[in-house]
C-alpha cells in the first residue's frame, strides 16, 4: 500500500477519497502544488492538456525555470517566497509558458499547503487561464476505471485486514483520521476557487457549494443544503436552460452559456456526472462561471471592427476620389492640383495618425513603454505649441490659457506631450458643439506640474467617467454624431504615465469637462523604449 501511494500523487498529498479526487481531477481550472523550494509536486488533468506537459514529465522541476517567460522569473520567484514567508497572494496574473512556446496568461490565488500531519508540503496555486476556455467532458469518464480499480483494491486490503479485530478498528481509525484530514484538504481547495462549483443528487437537490456558490447566493449552508438547486432562482419547476437535464439522459458532461435576468451576466455553465459503483449516477457536479466581460471584449471587438472601418473608408475615399480625379483630367490648374494634393495628403496623414494610435496602444498592452525621446522644455513653449490647433479646430469657440511659471522647464518628450494636448482639445472642440470656452490651465505643485483642459460642452455621466479611458470607447451623447475610433483618452493615459504622471476626468452631464494630468518635476529616468 505504502509502495502505491508514492507511485500516486494524489494519494501522497492525502486525497485517497474517490468523490475528493473526482473534483480535484475534473475541475477547469489549474490546481498545482509546488515544494517549498518552487518544484511541481502535483498538478491536475487540466494543467496536462493546457500547457503540454505531463505530471511525470513535469514532477521535480523548478515552475518559475520550467513554465514562466524569462521576463517574470524574478518577480514570480520573489512572490513564490513571500508565499512560502506566510502571506497568501489573491489575484496576480503572469504568463505560464506551454511546451510549444506560447504564453497563456494566467490569474493565480496562492497559499501554503499542509499534509495531514501539519507537515508544510510547500505552495497550493489555483490557477485560471483568461485567454480562452478548455473543455474538459472526458475527465470523469477517462478516470472512472482507474478509480475503480483503486477503490478494489482498498477494499480488498480492508477486507484482508478484518482477520483480526483490533488490526480492524485501528485501521478504520485512522481511515476516519485520513478522511478527516482530506475533508479539510478539500474544502481549502474548494474554497480557493473564485467560481461557482456546487453537488447536487440527480434528484437536483443541493449537497454542498464551495464558498464562492454561497457568497454567489448570499445564504448559509443551513438554508441552501436539501434545497432544490432551480429553488435556489425563485423557480417551481427545473430551469429550461440548464444542462442538467441533458447530463441526466445522456450521462455525459454538459455544457450551456446562459442569461441570469436579476443578475444581469452571462454564466458559462458546465455539469458532470459522478458515477457509483454501479455505474449509477450518484451526483452532478456543477461549475458556473460568470463569463460576462468575455461577451463585452467580443461585443467591443465587433464594434471597433465597424468604427475603424467607417474611420478609415472616409480617409480613404477621399484619397482615391482626389487622385482619380488628379490622373483623369488634364486641364486642371496648377492651383487646383495643389489643392486636391493638399487634401489627399491631409487625409493620408489623418491614416497615418489611426494606424500609429492602433501600433501604440498594441505595444502597451503586450508591456512596452512609449518609445520617449525627453529633453527640457518651457511649460509655456509645450503648452501654447497647441494654439494653431484651437484656432484652426473650434471657430466657435473661445480659448484661454492661464499658466503659472511658464518658464519652469520639464525634461519630456515634447511631441509627445503635444500628442497629449491635440487629443484632449480635439476632444474639447468635438464634445461642446455648440461653443463655448476652452481653457487651459497649469500650475506647480510640490513635485509635479497639473495641467487640465475644461470645456462648456455636453459632458459625461458617472458611468461614462468611469470607462473614459477604455479602448476603443466614445462617450457620444444622443445629439452628437462624433468621429473617432476611441483611442485618444487611452493612448493620453499611455503616454503621461510613460513620463511618471497621471491622468482623471471629472464631468457632469450638460455641465462640461475637465481633463486633468501631471508631469513630474524632476526627470524620472525613464529609457527610452525599443
Amino acid at each position: 500500500m505504502n509502495r502505491a501511494r508514492k507511485q500516486d500523487p494524489l494519494g501522497l498529498l492525502g486525497l485517497d477519497n474517490r468523490f475528493a479526487r473526482s473534483l480535484v481531477e475534473t475541475a477547469q481550472i489549474i490546481i498545482l502544488v509546488l515544494d517549498a523550494e518552487g518544484r511541481v509536486v502535483y498538478f491536475n488533468p487540466y494543467t496536462e492538456r493546457l500547457l503540454g506537459w505531463s505530471l511525470a514529465e513535469a514532477a521535480g522541476r523548478s515552475w518559475v525555470e520550467t513554465f514562466v517567460p524569462v521576463a517574470e522569473r524574478e518577480r514570480i520567484g520573489r512572490l513564490l517566497r513571500d508565499v512560502v514567508a506566510g502571506e497568501p497572494q489573491r489575484g496576480n496574473v503572469n504568463g505560464v509558458l506551454t511546451r510549444d512556446g506560447r504564453s497563456l496568461p494566467v490569474e493565480w490565488h496562492d497559499d501554503k499547503f499542509f499534509d495531514e500531519t501539519g507537515r508544510l508540503v510547500g505552495l497550493l496555486s489555483i490557477g485560471c487561464d483568461v485567454s480562452e476556455r478548455l473543455a474538459c467532458e472526458r475527465v470523469l469518464n477517462e478516470h472512472q476505471a482507474r478509480l475503480e480499480a483503486q477503490v478494489a483494491a482498498r477494499t480488498a486490503e480492508l477486507r484482508a485486514a478484518n482477520r483480526d479485530l483490533r488490526r480492524e478498528v485501528a485501521e478504520r481509525r485512522r481511515a476516519e483520521k485520513e478522511l478527516a484530514q482530506t475533508s479539510l484538504q478539500l474544502e481549502a481547495i474548494l474554497d480557493a476557487i473564485p467560481d461557482v462549483i456546487g453537488v447536487v443528487t440527480p434528484e437536483l437537490r443541493v449537497v454542498r457549494f464551495n464558498r464562492a456558490g454561497y457568497e454567489f447566493f448570499g445564504k448559509e449552508p443551513r438554508e441552501l443544503i436539501g434545497r432544490h438547486c432551480y429553488g435556489l432562482n425563485e423557480r417551481e419547476e427545473p430551469c429550461e436552460f440548464c444542462p442538467v437535464g441533458e447530463v441526466l439522459r445522456t450521462r455525459r458532461p454538459g455544457r450551456k452559456e446562459v442569461y441570469d435576468p436579476v443578475r444581469k451576466a452571462w454564466f458559462d455553465v458546465r455539469v458532470y456526472p459522478v458515477f457509483d459503483r454501479r455505474k449509477r449516477i450518484r451526483y452532478l457536479i456543477e461549475h458556473l462561471r460568470d463569463v460576462s466581460r468575455q461577451r463585452q471584449i467580443d461585443r467591443l471587438k465587433s464594434e471597433f471592427i465597424s468604427t475603424a472601418a467607417h474611420e478609415l473608408r472616409t480617409p480613404l475615399a477621399a484619397v482615391t476620389g482626389f487622385s482619380e480625379l488628379l490622373l483623369a483630367r488634364g486641364d486642371l490648374s496648377p492651383a487646383e492640383q495643389r489643392e486636391f494634393l493638399s487634401y489627399i495628403h491631409d487625409k493620408s496623414w489623418a491614416l497615418t495618425r489611426i494606424v500609429e494610435n492602433l501600433l501604440e496602444i498594441s505595444r502597451a498592452e503586450s508591456g512596452k513603454k512609449p518609445a520617449l525621446n525627453p529633453f527640457p522644455c518651457r511649460v509655456g513653449d509645450l503648452v501654447r505649441q497647441a494654439e494653431p490647433l484651437l484656432k484652426q479646430a473650434a471657430p466657435l469657440h473661445a480659448y484661454h490659457i492661464e499658466l503659472e511659471e511658464e518658464d519652469l522647464e520639464l525634461i519630456v518628450d515634447r511631441q509627445r506631450i503635444a500628442q497629449v494636448l491635440d487629443n484632449l482639445l480635439s476632444n474639447a472642440c468635438k464634445y461642446s458643439p455648440g461653443g463655448g470656452m476652452i481653457r487651459v490651465a497649469g500650475r506647480k505643485r510640490d513635485r509635479d506640474y497639473l495641467l487640465s483642459v475644461s470645456d462648456e460642452g455636453i459632458g459625461m455621466t458617472a458611468e461614462e467617467v468611469e470607462r473614459v479611458f477604455d479602448k476603443f470607447y466614445r462617450a457620444d451623447g444622443s445629439n452628437t454624431a462624433v468621429a473617432g475610433i476611441g483611442l485618444g483618452m487611452s493612448m493620453a493615459r499611455t503616454l503621461v504615465e510613460a513620463h511618471g504622471g497621471r491622468i482623471w476626468v471629472k464631468s457632469s452631464p450638460g455641465q462640461g469637462t475637465t481633463v486633468y494630468f501631471t508631469l513630474p518635476l524632476e526627470y524620472p529616468g525613464l529609457a527610452s523604449a525599443p
